[in-house]
């Protein structure tokens, strides 16, 4: 019995020695550093001057190389609810400089919203506390030993992404016909008006004041931005009773909590809401898009004196 014990072991040493060589070369590729964009974290730098959070909608809107002179840094993520984009900047503001200004995404839709959101890329990039519901299997599977969550993609091993697409403004040159269009912009008010709810809007509206609260305490500036979206999906909202009433209640009730919260509004801008090139789909900006839309922000930040010129 000893003697297969002993086997056994002398087995598995190999065995495991080889899993831990492979899943080092796992993480060192690029496809391992970017996945769900886990970089934006990881390779933030120090003193930043203009940093934003929220979920997909800047993730792509906002692409700061155009304005090289203003040290920024794009935060968001894909499908990032409130109650991460909170932990997200509680354990990054240390890298914004004092005065910075610090964009929140108020989309249309994420006032009453609540949609599901990608655990697993926390896991990687906050401490144990700030997670919701933490489980050890999932943090060696996520985390620590990622390999063993890695499925197929063990393959880019072998053959890995290039630095071009580690970044999420990689390929995004594409626009839709109008056709497209209309049915992205259908199905996407369908999925995301079943979780509307008011009990979301009241763990909306406390968590973008705790993200105030902490810009405060850190000598940060808080800016509310909502981000335009194409003109066929702010029309099909328009049809709701009460939609656009509850979206302007919910930043009327955040300025009335924080007299002289500066609050810039593009939903109805049409340089950018009637500018179907700018969109890759109903909701989310293309590079053309984004390069537009970012300069205008930047440049109205500085004259409101946000941002230096």
């Amino acid at each position: 019995m000893k003697r297969f014990i002993f086997k056994f072991f002398l087995f598995l040493i190999p065995v495991f020695l080889f899993f831990l060589a492979m899943n080092a070369l796992y993480e060192r590729t690029n496809y391992w550093k970017s996945k769900d964009y886990a970089n934006k974290y990881t390779d933030a730098p120090y003193d930043i001057e203009l940093g934003n959070v929220g979920s997909s909608i800047p993730c792509y809107a906002l692409k700061y190389d155009v304005v090289p002179e203003v040290k920024a840094w794009n935060f968001a993520n894909v499908t990032e609810v409130y109650f991460w984009s909170y932990r997200v900047l509680k354990n990054y503001i240390g890298h914004l400089k004092p005065g910075a200004a610090l964009v929140i995404d108020i989309p249309l839709f994420g006032i009453i919203g609540r949609p599901t959101s990608f655990r697993e890329r926390y896991y990687r990039i906050l401490p144990k506390e700030d997670m919701d519901r933490w489980s050890f299997s999932e943090w060696l599977a996520y985390s620590k030993f990622p390999l063993l969550s890695s499925g197929r993609f063990k393959s880019k091993i072998f053959k890995d992404i290039s630095k071009e697409e580690m970044s999420s403004f990689y390929d995004r040159d594409e626009t839709m016909t109008e056709e497209e269009f209309q049915a992205f912009a259908a199905n996407a008010k369908g999925g995301w008006t079943q979780v509307f709810s008011e009990e979301n809007y009241k763990l909306n509206f406390s968590e973008v004041s705790a993200m105030i609260d902490l810009c405060h305490e850190h000598n940060v500036v808080p800016v509310l931005v909502t981000i335009p979206v194409l003109d066929i999906l702010t029309d099909a909202y328009a049809a709701d009773p009460g939609f656009f009433e509850t979206f302007e209640r919910f930043t009327k009730e955040l300025q009335d909590k924080y007299p002289g919260l500066v609050y810039l509004d593009y939903s109805r801008d049409e340089n950018f809401t009637k500018r179907h090139d700018y969109y890759m789909d109903s909701v989310h900006m293309n590079n053309d898009g984004a390069e537009e839309f970012t300069k205008t922000l930047v440049s109205d930040l500085r004259s409101r004196g946000l941002l230096s010129n």
